[in-house]
């Protein structure tokens, strides 16, 4: 089974969480984890002011905030997990790992 989890690190984030951690049949070893978290674009004026590699870095920075309890939550659980992060809005962005 494939289970797509969206992550934004809000409240609802935690309680999703909470809600895997009393439902333990839904954190099954055997099972394909997919974590996503979306980062809006910054606008193209913005982009200007910086090089390529730091926006990278921006952006991964803000992908791993929002991971790194996720990542705590599955190791915790005895689960693996794919962590995607990509930038765009969610709605329209593709993943391409689900």
């Amino acid at each position: 089974m494939k289970s797509l989890v969206a992550a934004d690190g809000s409240s609802y984030t935690k309680r999703m969480l909470a809600y895997l951690a009393v439902h333990d049949e839904w954190l099954v070893p055997t099972y394909q984890y997919t974590v996503v978290h979306c980062t809006p674009p910054l606008p193209a004026r913005a982009k200007g002011y910086f090089d390529p590699e730091t926006l990278r870095a921006y952006t991964a920075d803000l992908h791993e905030k929002v991971f790194k309890l996720i990542r705590g939550f599955y190791k915790r659980h005895g689960t693996d997990a794919v962590f995607t992060g990509k930038t765009g809005y969610a709605a329209t962005v593709r993943w391409a790992t689900w």
